[in-house]
């Protein structure tokens, strides 16, 4: 049974329909069904879901001049921290909505499904996956769902609040301090300031990895 398919059966004769379903009776909780299991594991084993919207380039004037050596970053916020991730593979910015956990999935970092548009998505805690002090509750009027499309598979994680897109140029960009660039779990590549913080730019590549080992 497929994703969607599980989705219609709990909705329509499980906890959110008429709780009708015979399973109920021994399983308590759709969560608990081995159908809700083996749909989350279709979903997150197979190739990405085609990207939505991606994120419009910069206005020039508002975000600096859009010179062809320039990266549009799209800056957040994490817990008291600022990160960068490249627009390209930024697809859209959400409001927070529910994270349905998925059952014998207790990987650190991995917080479970969210629906996008009508398309379940991977969720993944970036607070825990880069080791910050705070976590995200979706209960902020700041916080906000970041959909990525991570090397061919859709990704979310909420991030504390978005500032928007930033044009950055290769000058403005510096390499982290050598204490940062040696821990092996920083998913971090080179930084820049805006005004007085720094905004570290988060390396495509460790980042995908990184959201790969919360489903194992």
């Amino acid at each position: 049974m497929s994703a969607p398919a599980a989705e219609v059966c709990w909705r329509r004769i499980g906890i959110r329909g008429d709780r009708s379903c015979p399973e109920l009776e021994r399983y308590v909780h759709c969560m608990n069904c081995p159908v809700t299991a083996r749909a989350a594991d279709e979903l997150l084993d197979r190739p990405g879901l085609p990207s939505e919207d991606l994120l419009a380039e910069p206005d020039e004037g508002r975000h600096g001049p859009a010179g062809s050596s320039s990266v549009p970053l799209l800056v957040f916020r994490l817990g008291r921290e600022r990160f960068a991730i490249e627009c390209r593979d930024a697809v859209s910015v959400e409001r927070t909505r529910r994270i349905q956990r998925v059952p014998h999935r207790r990987a650190r970092g991995f917080r479970g499904l969210c629906n996008v548009h009508g398309q379940l998505r991977p969720c993944a805690s970036l607070h825990l996956v880069l080791d910050l002090e705070a976590a995200a509750s979706g209960e902020s009027a700041t916080c906000r769902l970041v959909v990525v499309d991570a090397g061919g598979r859709p990704w979310a994680f909420e991030a504390d609040e978005v500032y928007g897109v930033d044009r950055v140029e290769p000058d403005r960009l510096v390499d982290p301090p050598a204490t940062v660039a040696r821990d092996a779990s920083s998913c971090t590549g080179r930084r820049f300031r805006i005004a007085n913080d720094w905004v570290a730019v988060l390396d495509r590549e460790r980042l995908w990895r990184a959201l790969e080992r919360t489903l194992v």
